[in-house]
């Protein structure tokens, strides 16, 4: 591609782990293949991502480079020339509301039992709520007794969760603490069922994870537009 209009990004993704041995570096991209006999019975897995990583790959007219050293690790490379953005259809997106924050004050209850989740949405939230104020619960007892407790104007409530999943701590929360504030669903997998569980425990809305900033901020401004008192 010419210069001028792309440019080429090597992305790398590396290891130290058991290492792949040199007979196993092709037969690893096979559907439902692994490095070792009892690689799923030690550490998990399908034998699958390796196929549709290298496939997507493919698809952009690169491929995946293996390196691996048994005992060691291994790491997986892969080369794509990718278009430059337009700057003036950037300026356009901005000049519609691209890069506007939400300035009103809320207090943000965020539940997740995985650190590692929190951490990413809490940084999405601080992408458009600049002046939000976020108090992290890591399982749905832990949310609800927060919530007995403290006021807050929004809850991002993940569906699966120890002690109390997301859907029996949201009927509680409508239930036994008569709370109305909007509670949107944090879900990896947004299956219509999971979707309509949600809904049916008193949840308002869902977002898929990792979500987008923009998509917290567009969902949020809806919901504060149609309830007639989101704070209770």
């Amino acid at each position: 591609m010419d210069g001028s209009t792309a440019h080429a990004l090597t992305f790398s993704i590396a290891d130290t782990g058991i290492g792949i041995p040199p007979e196993k570096r092709t037969s690893i991209f096979d559907s439902f293949q692994q490095a070792g006999d009892d690689t799923t019975a030690r550490f998990g897995g399908t034998g699958l991502g390796l196929t549709i990583a290298r496939d997507l790959v493919r698809l952009h007219g690169s491929d995946i480079q293996v390196e691996s050293t048994p005992g060691q690790g291994t790491v997986f490379s892969f080369a794509l020339n990718l278009p430059l953005a337009d700057a003036a259809g950037l300026e356009s997106e901005t000049a519609r509301g691209g890069d506007l924050h939400f300035t009103q004050p809320l207090r943000i209850l965020l539940a997740d039992d995985n650190a590692l989740n929190r951490e990413i949405a809490t940084a999405a939230i601080r992408k458009h709520f600049e002046n939000a104020e976020i108090v992290e619960a890591a399982t749905g007892r832990e949310a609800v007794d927060l919530l007995a407790s403290q006021p807050f104007d929004v809850i991002l409530m993940d569906m699966q969760m120890p002690e109390m999943t997301g859907t029996e701590a949201t009927r509680h929360i409508r239930q036994n603490l008569h709370i109305d504030i909007p509670v949107i669903a944090l879900t990896a997998s947004a299956t219509p069922e999971e979707i309509e569980t949600a809904l049916h425990s008193g949840m308002n809305r869902h977002l898929g994870k990792p979500f987008k900033p923009h998509e917290l901020r567009d969902l949020t401004t809806r919901l504060y537009s149609t309830l007639d008192d989101p704070r209770g």
